[in-house]
């Protein structure tokens, strides 16, 4: 969203995890995410975060300790809405494991999702950007060649033999650099 580090704290301390999580689905949807089954693929993922939020909750701020017979962990977990409840919930230690887990995954996943939300910017900004006039696209641009991104990387000789690139206004006279290596 362009937020600065300082906006983003703000913003995101008062927004719920399930808002949070509505708000970054409906980025996904919008998203330049290609192909569709991707893009649908992050916005599972991020419904899979929401629906895990309950468990991630209880290991980050319900107290825990080992169980009686010291091969798990016993979660302390009070709900009092309207009536008390302290449920029993006793994890072995590989359901445990499991769970941090399935946490760094989804880590890992919103990563990635980042990462592809970023390059979707790129590629919704190249899309909208104004047309160029054919005079002032660069040499080989045509519908086979790079488009706009032709003009950034050298041509290549047309005899592979030669040392010259084809001559253009911009490369006549050039050579290609030496091979160093």
């Amino acid at each position: 969203m362009g937020l600065t580090v300082l906006q983003q704290s703000i913003v995101c301390v008062n927004i719920s995890l399930r808002d949070k999580i509505h708000i970054l689905k409906t980025f996904v949807d919008l998203s330049a995410i290609y192909p569709t089954d991707v893009r649908q693929g992050f916005k599972n993922m991020l419904q899979a975060i929401a629906n895990y939020s309950p468990t991630r909750n209880m290991m980050a701020h319900d107290m825990f300790r080992p169980t009686d017979d010291g091969t798990g962990v016993k979660f302390i977990v009070v709900k009092a809405k309207g009536t008390l409840n302290i449920p029993d919930i006793s994890w072995s230690v590989a359901d445990f494991i499991s769970a941090v887990e399935k946490i760094v995954g989804f880590s890992t996943s919103l990563s990635d999702l980042e990462k592809r939300l970023d390059r979707a910017k790129i590629v919704r900004a190249l899309a909208s950007a104004p047309a160029v006039h054919p005079a002032y696209l660069p040499p080989n641009s045509g519908i086979n060649a790079l488009g706009l991104l032709g003009g950034l990387f050298h041509q290549l000789p047309t005899d592979p033999q030669s040392d010259t690139i084809p001559a253009t206004e911009q490369t006549a006279g050039e050579t290609l650099p030496e091979n160093e290596g």
